[in-house]
């Protein structure tokens, strides 16, 4: 006599599984956690002693040696502001750190999101079945051999089931040749997009606030 149906998975519901899920959470919460008890100690240490009394800290060197203020002259000062919970002062003794410290707390919030979802022996519901796409070869071919693959399968029967897939697969391989060179090189532009964003901000800022009319952006 048969003995019972065993479950897929030898008989272990993902459920039986539950009691390993706060650890892996904590685990992959680690890194997050760690960054922001590191920036909370900072922000801590320069609430308690104030940037404001001379000889606490090292003065900036190209202020001393110049004149000229730097992206984080004021820094201090308004990261101090900001511990005693004033961002309009902070604001006005360096916008550019209070800019930061938003940005900051933005992708922090991203990270741990994306650190919990990505944290193992979480149970997640099936996603839609994708069919296959073109093979390596396929999308090596030249040009000629998509041309004559699109021929070959237009003038296939429209009667056989394969017909359609073969003409959606042999378009798809088109495409892609067409498009895998600009499309690799729109990531990377996307990718180095916001750097170029932030260098391009500091720069501004840096060159506004030694300026005559940029005294509102000087500590």
């Amino acid at each position: 006599m048969p003995g019972p149906a065993v479950p897929p998975g030898g008989g272990r519901h993902p459920a039986g599984r539950a009691g390993r899920f706060p650890s892996a959470r904590l685990r992959a919460l680690a890194a997050p956690v760690g960054a922001l008890a590191a920036g909370a100690g900072a922000l801590g240490w320069v609430g308690a002693v104030d940037p404001g009394v001379p000889g606490r800290y090292p003065v900036c060197p190209l202020f001393h040696t110049t004149g000229l203020l730097c992206p984080g002259c004021g820094g201090l000062r308004s990261v101090h502001a900001l511990a005693h919970g004033d961002p309009a002062a902070a604001f006005g003794t360096n916008a550019l750190v209070v800019l930061a410290a938003a940005a900051a707390a933005v992708v922090w919030g991203a990270w741990t999101v994306r650190a919990l979802r990505a944290a193992p022996g979480l149970v997640r519901a099936p996603g839609p079945v994708r069919a296959p796409g073109p093979t390596r070869a396929a999308r090596s071919a030249p040009t000629g051999c998509t041309a004559r693959g699109a021929d070959s399968a237009g003038s296939a029967d429209p009667a056989d089931p394969r017909a359609p897939a073969a003409r959606e697969r042999t378009g798809r391989t088109g495409r892609t040749g067409r498009t895998g060179r600009t499309g690799h090189t729109g990531r990377a532009v996307r990718g180095r997009l916001p750097w170029w964003v932030a260098g391009a901000l500091v720069t501004a800022f840096t060159v506004v606030r030694n300026l005559p009319f940029g005294g509102g952006l000087a500590p």
